[in-house]
């Protein structure tokens, strides 16, 4: 039960970052490479 608590917080963190991190740059073509990779990690994770 801890871990599941544990990877809810970790994922909820990576999403608040990529959302943070697309706020603060308007050049999404930059961030695209990096967000895939986020968004990819993030599901290996769950």
């Amino acid at each position: 039960m801890i871990i599941f608590v544990y990877l809810l917080y970790l994922y909820s963190y990576i999403v608040i970052a990529i959302t943070v991190i697309c706020v603060s740059n308007d050049n999404r073509t930059q961030n695209e490479p990096f967000l895939s990779i986020s968004a990819y990690t993030a599901m290996n994770v769950l």
